[in-house]
């Protein structure tokens, strides 16, 4: 979940940093924030998890805190190991920001309840306006799915497939 909340506040800096360089045309933009968001996104959802998992700051074997580097073992298999993770960030890449893409909620709302109440058709018509497509934050999830797989799939086959799913459900 932390991973996810700070990936949602990197989008934010990114989009918040990119329309501070003024950009002149939409290309330059969205490569700007493309390129913000996919080292963002990989440093926060491969490396952070990665690097927390193979450094532990207490030995063990001497009971003293002492910084220990640990390498893969077989507590990343278990629950809430990394593997855990690597599955869970996964899914939660898929499911909640690809599929929040194919069923905009906050459109539909807009759509079909707000414009209910709309005053004049100039007002419904806005309403009905298509969403903004932001090819590079499209692009830079997409990246962050595939990033995930290629990253964990070696030490967890299984994620090839959820990886698959994922990115069919962003190519959607």
């Amino acid at each position: 979940g932390v991973t996810t909340v700070v990936n949602l506040a990197l989008q934010g800096l990114a989009y918040l940093l990119t329309h501070g360089e003024r950009h002149p045309t939409g290309s330059s933009f969205e490569k700007s924030t493309f390129t913000k968001l996919i080292v963002g996104y990989f440093v926060n959802t491969v490396v952070v998890p990665l690097a927390v998992a193979g450094v532990t700051l207490y030995d063990p074997y001497t009971g003293t805190w002492t910084f220990h580097l640990t390498g893969i073992t077989q507590a990343w298999y278990e629950a809430g190991g990394v593997v855990d993770q690597a599955v869970s960030l996964i899914l939660a890449c898929a499911l909640l920001t690809d599929f929040m893409k194919v069923l905009p909620l906050d459109v539909l709302f807009c759509r079909h309840v707000r414009g209910l109440f709309a005053a004049s058709q100039i007002k419904l018509n806005r309403l009905w306006e298509p969403p903004e497509m932001p090819i590079g934050g499209l692009y830079a999830e997409a990246f962050r799915t595939l990033a995930l797989g290629m990253v964990y799939a070696p030490i967890y086959p299984p994620a090839f497939l959820l990886t698959a799913a994922g990115l069919g459900i962003s190519f959607y």
